[in-house]
């Protein structure tokens, strides 16, 4: 069974986001394009997870609790996990490893938090777009051992990527796919550049995210993920972190 989704995905919590990108314009959004699940992946943090859940309620698309983490190198992971009650609690973990420093929202831009009706709630003030003192593999460790899933991001790309920091996928790192862009998956040629400087990529699955910092940006119904063993009607946020899980 295969699901358009966008996993990648950001709100106006996030800095470098729109001040509109709303949870609730981001899932009706995601209805609007014909998606079936997206996932909330603002910088260090799973505030704005919870409106977003009550809208993929209403709404039927099918919400992934979700953070993207900057770790000590400068890489970024696309953390998946099973629950909210989860999710917050390693967002907890990552707010006691960043640097006690608040944002600078007239430089950085706001970063800005809704309630379930989705209206604006408030700001958080602790600076977001920065690294915490995780290293890659240890995140990947605690995410897994949570029950979550873990996806390197933008793999293609030459800044706050696995590949272009490491220079290497860790040994033993618990991932089955790599985040790419889309160009990467559909353009033949832009796919082979990738594989010849990075061929260790060949032996993971890749899947494209918008990394929408807008409503409008969010993926059309193209990035298809293989649910595996689940059958017609199947869908849930566990069966999406199974198939992403190695």
């Amino acid at each position: 069974m295969r699901i358009p989704v966008d996993l990648h995905v950001h709100s106006a919590l996030s800095p470098c986001a729109d001040d509109t990108a709303s949870p609730g314009d981001l899932v009706g959004m995601a209805r609007v394009k014909g998606l079936a699940a997206i996932a909330l992946t603002d910088h260090q943090t799973c505030g704005n997870v919870a409106p977003a859940l009550v809208h993929g309620e209403r709404l039927g698309v099918l919400v992934v609790p979700a953070m993207e983490l900057e770790t000590i190198e400068e890489v970024h992971l696309l953390c998946y996990f099973p629950d909210l009650g989860r999710a917050l609690a390693f967002e907890g973990e990552v707010r006691r490893r960043l640097p006690d420093r608040a944002n600078r929202p007239e430089i950085l831009g706001r970063q800005y938090l809704f309630d379930d009706r989705d209206r604006l709630a408030g700001e958080d003030p602790a600076l977001l777009l920065t690294a915490c003192s995780m290293t890659a593999e240890e995140a990947g460790a605690r995410v897994v051992a949570m029950g979550g899933a873990v996806v390197p991001a933008h793999a293609d790309r030459e800044s706050y990527s696995l590949l272009n920091t490491l220079g290497t996928i860790p040994p033993g790192f618990p991932c089955r796919y790599l985040e790419v862009t889309l160009p990467t998956l559909t353009d033949t040629a832009r796919y082979e550049r990738f594989l010849s400087r990075y061929p260790e990529a060949a032996r993971f699955r890749l899947m494209a995210g918008s990394d929408a910092h807008r409503a409008v940006d969010l993926l059309e119904p193209c990035m298809l993920l293989e649910l595996e063993g689940a059958g017609e009607g199947k869908t849930s946020i566990l069966s999406i972190l199974e198939s992403l899980r190695p």
